[in-house]
């Protein structure tokens, strides 16, 4: 009798995090019903009489005056480039240049499609790690 499928402790599976901003006009708007107006799968994020159905979940509302100020975690301007690598562990280095003197910050995102290994042959879960090393230097250094 073949041994039941496992889920080892520590997997991440359940646990995510996401920074999302919807943009959804120009000009000024009105927010009408706030976090009792949003919904995650057809469920709506606040419940008229104020209990939360999700926690974790930080919203903030811009009516798209002109002096308003930025939202909170979000950068002033942002240029994504794409590496389009898939690291493995012989794939060796990958190496970019930042051209823009002006850049200030750098977001490096590293996707992993999953922190956890299936045995094909019992179904059982089991954690895996990731390991990671950066290295920068400045111009002509």
């Amino acid at each position: 009798m073949a041994d039941k499928p496992k889920e080892a402790k520590n997997t991440l599976r359940s646990r995510g995090v996401a920074r999302v901003l919807d943009v959804l006009g120009e000009g000024e708007l009105e927010v009408i019903g706030g976090d009792k107006g949003l919904y995650l799968d057809k469920t709506v994020l606040e419940e008229s009489g104020g209990r939360r159905n999700f926690t974790g979940i930080r919203t903030t509302y811009k009516t798209g005056t002109k002096n308003q100020s930025t939202v909170r975690g979000m950068r002033q301007v942002e240029n994504e480039i794409s590496v389009g690598v898939a690291l493995t562990k012989v794939g060796g280095a990958v190496t970019r240049t930042i051209g823009d003197l002006d850049a200030d910050s750098v977001l490096i995102k590293v996707r992993v499609s999953a922190l956890s290994n299936t045995l094909t042959k019992t179904g059982t879960d089991n954690p895996t790690r990731v390991q990671l090393s950066m290295c920068w230097k400045n111009s002509g250094g």
